[in-house]
């Protein structure tokens, strides 16, 4: 089979031409266009408000300079953050309040190497008393039956 040599039709251009070329312009505008929001304004004005979470958070820190968890070997000793005994992804209360006060939330001074370890072995944490269900969650109840099966199983 006869093959034909390919024929260019531009010619190659240096490194050093292309590197003095002006980049491209938009034409869309996304160099205008302004930064995402990591967190919603409402969300914002949760965290930072009058009695907002950062100012709680702050004086938890403040009260309690090191770590109340104290998880092994790991635990650096000062307090960088704020353990919730009832997890906000099951509906606890992000602050003290009349919610928290009818959940039994309990607010823990945490280094970040406890927190994380206390997310990353549930069970433990269960047992220990570091992690707790919402009373007013009905799938709270559907959790609690699950670590008792494994418990009762040996998963441990």
């Amino acid at each position: 089979m006869k093959r034909t040599p390919l024929k260019r039709k531009t010619p190659l251009t240096s490194r050093a031409q292309l590197a003095t070329r002006r980049p491209l312009q938009s034409k869309t505008g996304i160099e205008s266009r302004q930064k995402p929001r990591l967190v919603s304004e409402k969300r914002q004005r949760a965290l930072n408000g009058v009695g907002g979470y950062t100012a709680f958070s702050k004086a938890l820190r403040a009260a309690f300079p090191t770590c109340q968890i104290r998880w092994g070997t790991i635990c650096t000793g000062q307090t960088q953050g704020v353990h919730h005994v009832i997890k906000l992804s099951h509906a606890g209360a992000l602050r003290p309040g009349p919610l928290a006060d009818a959940q039994g939330q309990v607010f823990i001074a945490a280094c970040n190497p406890c927190n994380s370890a206390v997310e990353q072995y549930p069970i433990d944490a269960r047992l220990s008393g570091l992690v707790k269900d919402n009373p007013l969650d009905p799938t709270a109840l559907e959790t609690a039956i699950l670590v008792h099966e494994e418990n009762d199983h040996g998963f441990v």
